[in-house]
């Protein structure tokens, strides 16, 4: 990528940033620059006649920084909960199908791995693994059995942090989780509060099942976000 030329009179003619969202890069000769997407280095020479910086070698994105430009890494944030799915419970259930089926024929249902069968939940989330342990806020959303070879379940939900640093945060989830893995993988995309633009991975494994037909569960969430 090569820059303006200076101007005769100290430079003046340079701009100061390419935009609003670039730092300032500099003209002088052999600067090292660093890509945003790669963590290779490239030695870039300068033209004296034109002023120009051209890279060495090939990097991955248009746009790249001088090394003291990257002044901080990307905080990385840590957080568990265990989460209470209890579909079957009484007359207060914490997630309820929204499509029809055939209640009475439920293990018909289940030779055909519940597939199309969708499901709005607002499940607790505590601290600690018993259900009546501390809070830790909720999780709600949808789960929906896609596969017609398995049991497994896409979910997409928001879980809202109730205590804490993070109060007020959310997390937005979303994954395809097959019942046979023992530990479950979604994606962290986004969400709100100190959370904002935060990515990440979110694991899952099922700690106890129980109720009828086995269809409730206590699960470990462990988080890995990042942040900008």
């Amino acid at each position: 990528m090569s820059l303006p030329k200076p101007s005769s009179s100290n430079n003046k003619g340079l701009p100061k940033r390419l935009s609003p969202h670039h730092p300032t890069i500099r003209t002088d000769c052999s600067t090292t620059l660093v890509s945003v997407t790669a963590s290779s280095e490239s030695t870039c020479k300068c033209n004296s006649s034109t002023g120009d910086l051209r890279p060495v070698s090939n990097l991955l994105h248009p746009f790249r920084f001088h090394a003291e430009d990257v002044v901080e890494s990307k905080k990385v944030v840590q957080l568990h909960w265990y989460m209470h799915d209890t579909p079957f419970n009484g007359p207060a259930p914490s997630a309820v199908p929204v499509t029809a089926y055939n209640a009475s024929d439920f293990q018909n249902e289940l030779k055909n791995f519940l597939f199309g069968q969708i499901y709005v939940f607002d499940d607790p989330l505590t601290q600690q693994s018993p259900p009546t342990s501390a809070s830790f806020g909720r999780a709600q959303g949808t789960y929906s059995f896609v596969s017609r070879e398995e049991f497994v379940a896409y979910v997409s939900y928001t879980v809202t942090i109730q205590t804490g640093t993070y109060k007020g945060s959310t997390l937005n989830i979303l994954g395809a989780n097959p019942n046979a893995k023992p530990v479950k993988t979604c994606a962290i995309a986004g969400g709100t509060g100190h959370f904002i633009l935060a990515r990440g991975i979110l694991t899952s494994q099922v700690l106890n099942l129980f109720g009828p037909f086995n269809a409730s569960a206590t699960l470990l969430n462990q988080a890995t976000i990042y942040l900008d």
